[in-house]
């Protein structure tokens, strides 16, 4: 199970450095209007630079089944994160994949736990489930934050699922989100940039130092969500 993902990396350089940094996941944009997009091409160069020392993830938004179980054969995704509108109908169709469901989140979870009831019905469930704030016009990496007492006070929503935090994470927060949320691991892609899809390396490391070291606090209280997932 990863704790640290380091989403919308668009270049090899900027992988090798949110390894270097301690990053255990690194997030690849296919969604073409995104500011971090990359193409399937450079993609796979990304990933075979990493090897085996992190887990890849592919984020689609509203992509066809059949073109998510393209690119990520063709890239060797380890993760799947579906971050659009998909219907729970989408995760039947990628039966076998790995898959991560994002949930952009305002005011209320009802909407999530229905689509979990929708997805447990098909028998199939994401392995992870991934909350970011919800932000007119934007499939992510906004900035803004998520509601962490909302999370916090409804996490029976997710049905059990490992819970994934993003929505506006930087160093000088996550620490903070992570006390109220107890999720499994963080998303950050604006927090650590110094521009959208150029990392950088100082704040990757102090972001990934802050989120280890709270998560690890959890781990020694005991105060973990429920383990599983593991991918």
């Amino acid at each position: 199970m990863f704790q640290v993902k380091v989403c919308g990396v668009t270049s090899v350089e900027d992988a090798l450095a949110a390894l270097a940094a301690g990053a255990d996941a690194i997030g690849l944009n296919f969604y073409q209007q995104g500011m971090r997009y990359v193409k399937p091409e450079l993609a796979a160069d990304i990933v075979a630079a990493i090897g085996e020392r992190a887990l890849t993830v592919g984020v689609f938004v509203n992509a066809a089944p059949d073109e998510i179980r393209r690119i990520a054969s063709r890239c060797r995704l380890g993760l799947v994160q579906l971050h659009g509108d998909e219907p729970p109908s989408d995760l039947l169709a990628l039966a076998g994949l790995s898959v991560m469901r994002a949930f952009r989140v305002a005011g209320e979870l009802a909407s999530v736990e229905r689509y979990l009831d929708a997805c447990a019905d098909l028998s199939a469930m994401p392995q992870l489930a991934l909350v970011d704030a919800a932000v007119p016009g934007h499939f992510g990496g906004s900035g803004k934050t998520a509601d962490w007492e909302l999370l916090a006070g409804g996490r029976s929503a997710l049905r059990g699922l490992p819970l994934v935090l993003a929505g506006g994470l930087h160093a000088g927060n996550v620490e903070a989100a992570v006390a109220v949320v107890r999720p499994v691991a963080v998303d950050v892609a604006s927090g650590v940039e110094d521009a959208p899809g150029k990392k950088s390396s100082q704040r990757m490391q102090a972001f990934v130092r802050a989120a280890k070291s709270a998560l690890a606090g959890l781990n020694n209280q005991g105060n973990t969500t429920p383990s599983g997932g593991s991918i």
